[in-house]
């Protein structure tokens, strides 16, 4: 679980109910992230860090030419499969190595960093200082939230802040699969906190209306988001939030 972008992600939607702006979070859930890592890329990744390159090359070669056991309830299997001549090149950093986390940490930085130079920061102006929250997006490991939001209710904002999210989404989900990553769009949902009139003052908006999300993968296939009500929790980071 993720204490630290949890309570960004709590901060963030109790800024938006004392500040009665609208806010939208699309929660998002990789597909076995570590099993989709090309060793190729996340060598680069490493190296841009600073990994020696001799260090790069051994590991390459070593994933290359293991032969990998399955092991179920069973026990572990007898026979092996790996990397044949004349096949298709088996990728994937392998879960549970002792490597695998920092690495994927690594190309999740440099994902994180083209997304900003992508997409503009949702900024939160302090109301008594000259402070502010600027975010794009709040992650821990393969469980990422990407924020859209704004801070003049006018006349079709909540269109407006979803189409910004959409786009955001989307451009995330690119820039993970470019890299070997899936997102599970089923497991996905979107949030938005929107306001209404009861005719004193404002008041939190449940009904979804006709707001909605849908992205595409790598191939193009369309999935449409689940929508939850500001009050629904999300299990966004390992945490039940509304």
């Amino acid at each position: 679980m993720a204490l630290d972008p949890a309570m960004r992600n709590m901060i963030t939607f109790e800024y938006g109910r004392y500040m009665r702006i609208v806010i939208a979070m699309f929660a998002a859930d990789l597909t076995a992230c570590f099993d989709r890592m090309f060793p190729s890329l996340s060598n680069i990744a490493a190296g841009k860090f600073g990994m020696d390159t001799k260090v790069l090359l051994a590991r390459g070669k070593t994933i290359k030419n293991m032969r990998r056991q399955v092991q179920t309830g069973h026990g572990v299997s007898r026979e092996s499969y790996g990397n044949e001549q004349g096949e298709p090149e088996i990728a994937g950093e392998l879960q549970g190595r002792g490597d695998v986390a920092i690495l994927y940490c690594l190309q999740s930085s440099i994902t994180m960093n083209a997304h900003a130079t992508l997409f503009p920061e949702m900024v939160l102006p302090s109301p008594a200082s000259k402070r502010a929250i600027k975010k794009r997006n709040d992650g821990y490991v393969d469980d990422v939230n990407t924020w859209a939001g704004e801070m003049d209710l006018d006349l079709g904002v909540e269109e407006s802040v979803m189409y910004d999210l959409q786009q955001r989404a989307q451009g995330l989900t690119n820039l993970n699969e470019v890299s070997g990553g899936s997102t599970a769009f089923h497991k996905c949902a979107c949030q938005i906190l929107q306001w209404k009139s009861n005719g004193v003052t404002l008041e939190i908006n449940e009904e979804i209306g006709d707001l909605s999300m849908v992205l595409v993968d790598a191939k193009g296939a369309p999935s449409k988001i689940t929508m939850l009500r500001p009050s629904e929790p999300n299990k966004g980071l390992g945490y039940h939030m509304a």
